[in-house]
């Protein structure tokens, strides 16, 4: 199995672990997961 580029998870980290940046982590997760609208992310 391959590494995983560094900067692929440098980017990811930057995007979706910084404060201020939760609803873009949110709306990530709810599209990723393809959860129901009563099931939705609403707060981290």
């Amino acid at each position: 199995m391959p590494l995983m580029d560094l900067k692929v998870d440098f980017a990811f980290q930057q995007l979706f672990g910084k404060l201020g940046n939760e609803p873009i982590l949110m709306a990530f997760l709810n599209a990723a997961l393809k959860l129901q609208e009563n099931e939705r992310i609403i707060s981290i």
